[in-house]
């Protein structure tokens, strides 16, 4: 799902790369005293925010799953209380609203647990998996609206196991497997990635290990790879796939150690290594990222997205650098773009924008005065905005999600916020891109006729500033079809051009205008 929803956000931009972030809200969910602690948030087609998390009240948890409306106003709260729950991760269906939660029970044996709701917050169904010591880490979607989720489970024999599993959006199990390395290895997956054709990928660490699966869409193993740094402790913690390449980041130590003036034992100096594998698992290059000055660096965070201004796809890094957050931007061949570090926090999540704009949540440190931090980075890795939210306590802040939508101009950071010493809330914060007047940054409207069409529509667009224009058509997978207009000049005013799909079968489409830095898209339907 992640590659689907990366196509969808690259053809559905409009906004200017100059236009500033302003905070539009912040929804504190509060309630009963108790400390709550937010993990993930994801979005649908009309705006709405949905978020999961864990409330605690005394000893007990229960998994919370929030909506709110574009205006920060909660539609609905519900509540999955077993014993004691932890609600770990989410995905939304952009096109239904229906929200899939991952989370953990612990009554006893720890298992995992996986949810549905409709987009009114109605409960659809529950399914539970694993043996006795369950942990789950991730969730995804596919294209179908099929369940992908994957952590480390421990069965009563005491081995340890990726455990993934497939469901269908009615909650039916396609699939269910276990992966261990070996006889000796502690096996535990953290992140999953799914592509276009359902093949699924999932890694983490064994025995210390980097190794990722490859899944093909009936849950045959295809493949294992293996990276491992002269024997070192190496964790893979994300993984995100693109036109058949998988690509990894994570911790893993250099081959020096320090020694402290006050501890004379050996310290691992870490790094961050990102690792690309070509479709057959076969590794292609490994890119280090290593100070030897900081003992605790770890790569957190990976996404790879295709960037108009670069003729391959970038692969975008963020990590934890001793305290500092350290962002980085790759090529598909591991040369580096760009890097940048902001000193004095901790990174929690990344977003990536059409025009290659990085964004990243964080926090400050010391942890107990710690603010929310949102970083802005450009095309060209400068830091161009930032903003520091501190709640009421002026304690804990801490991020743990961040999403950008698709038009570009609405950033959403979610995290838990101290509201009093014994008690937090799940704090979400919107910021939208506005111009001076207050306008969203747009120099053109764009739209088509007859819609749907077959097989002849006309596409039209009034440009308020004359420029350089390129008009593209792409499929419902983000595939380029056609391009009618490409970096030619236009004067301001009114356009029209004709688009003819005889030789197309009947389907979504999406036309993409870009025009004086910015990106507008629309769908068109076509029937025949």
């Amino acid at each position: 799902m992640k590659t689907i929803i990366q196509i969808l956000t690259l053809i559905f931009i409009n906004f200017s790369v100059y236009a500033q972030f302003q905070q539009n809200w912040v929804a504190r969910h509060e309630d009963n005293n108790s400390v709550k602690c937010g993990k993930n948030i994801g979005l649908d087609q009309y705006g709405n925010v949905y978020y999961t998390g864990k409330s605690n009240v005394g000893f007990s948890g229960d998994i919370v799953t929030i909506k709110y409306n574009s205006a920060g106003v909660e539609q609905w709260a519900q509540t999955y209380n077993s014993a004691n729950d932890d609600g770990i991760a989410l995905a939304v269906d952009y096109f239904t609203g229906d929200v899939y939660v991952l989370g953990q029970i612990s009554n006893g044996p720890k298992i995992f647990v996986t949810i549905k709701y409709n987009t009114n917050g109605i409960q659809q169904w529950v399914n539970l998996a694993g043996a006795q010591e369950g942990y789950p880490q991730a969730i995804t979607l596919d294209q179908y609206s099929n369940v992908y989720i994957t952590g480390g489970d421990q069965l009563l024999s005491g081995n340890d196991y990726y455990l993934t599993v497939k469901y269908n959006s009615s909650g039916v199990q396609q699939w269910y497997s276990r992966y261990r390395d070996n006889d000796f290895s502690r096996d535990f997956s953290k992140d999953i990635a799914v592509d276009d054709l359902g093949n699924v990928y999932v890694t983490g660490e064994s025995l210390f290990d980097y190794v990722t699966v490859k899944y093909n869409a009936y849950g045959i193993l295809e493949w294992s790879s293996t990276y491992d740094r002269s024997n070192s402790i190496d964790i893979a913690n994300s993984i995100d796939v693109y036109s058949g390449s998988v690509y990894i980041t994570g911790k893993s130590p250099l081959n020096i150690t320090k020694y402290s003036d006050f501890d004379p034992r050996a310290i691992f100096v870490n790094g961050f290594a990102t690792v690309k594998y070509n479709s057959n698992g076969v590794q292609q290059w490994v890119a280090r990222y290593d100070n030897p000055n900081f003992t605790h660096s770890s790569g957190g965070k990976l996404i790879v997205k295709q960037i108009d201004d670069y003729r391959d796809e970038s692969i975008y890094v963020t990590g934890n650098d001793n305290d500092n957050i350290t962002t980085i931007c790759y090529s598909s061949t591991g040369t580096i773009r760009w890097s940048n570090t902001y000193t004095n926090a901790r990174p929690s999540s990344l977003a990536i924008d059409a025009n290659g704009h990085a964004y990243i949540s964080g926090f400050t440190v010391p942890l107990n005065s710690s603010n929310f931090l949102t970083l802005q980075y450009n095309l060209n890795g400068q830091l161009i905005w930032s903003d520091i939210y501190d709640g009421p306590a002026n304690l804990q802040d801490e991020t743990n999600s961040i999403r950008i939508d698709q038009s570009g101009n609405n950033l959403y950071v979610f995290g838990f916020s101290t509201s009093n010493s014994t008690s937090s809330d799940f704090t979400l914060i919107k910021y939208n891109r506005s111009s001076d007047n207050g306008d969203s940054f747009v120099n053109s409207s764009l739209n088509n006729y007859p819609n749907p069409f077959n097989p002849i529509t006309k596409i039209s667009f009034n440009l308020l500033q004359e420029g350089f224009i390129t008009l593209k058509i792409f499929n419902i997978l983000g595939e380029e079809i056609k391009t009618l207009i490409y970096n030619e000049y236009r004067k301001k005013g009114t356009h029209n051009i004709e688009f003819n799909a005889q030789n197309l079968p009947s389907g979504v489409y999406f036309y993409k205008l870009i025009s004086n830095g910015n990106i507008q898209t629309q769908k068109m339907l076509l029937l025949k």
